[in-house]
């Protein structure tokens, strides 16, 4: 673990929290560079602290929920998809309740494809 990647996780995810408030349309590069830290499936110690990837965790969630570009909603999914992963192979559980309850609302009618199979992959 790398208090190098604690430090860029936390003002990532300031940087997401403060664009989902602004209502930005465009939040790629921001995901995208926290996606890219959790995308190895050869990495099996975790990349920066618990409570650092619980306030990511729950950041895009966040997004995921409440921001109006479909854009956003597939990055943040697809990454917290990654960071689940990432977190199974280390041996760290994360809270999948808020998902479950979102899928459990949601079908092929009111979300695409693409996205009940990112969720479909974590909570099954």
């Amino acid at each position: 673990m790398s208090n190098k990647n604690d430090f860029f996780l936390k003002e990532k995810t300031k940087e997401i929290t403060s664009s989902l408030l602004d209502g930005n349309s465009d939040m790629y590069d921001s995901i995208g560079s926290v996606h890219d830290l959790f995308s190895s499936p050869y990495n099996k110690s975790l990349v920066a602290n618990d409570e650092t990837i619980e306030g990511l965790w729950f950041t895009l969630l966040d997004v995921f929920f409440k921001s109006k570009s479909y854009e956003n909603r597939f990055d943040a999914i697809s990454t917290l998809s990654d960071i689940y992963f990432h977190c199974i192979r280390c041996n760290k559980k994360l809270n999948l309740n808020l998902l479950r309850e979102w899928r459990s609302e949601n079908n092929d009618k009111s979300s695409s494809k693409e996205i009940l199979e990112c969720v479909d992959s974590m909570i099954l």
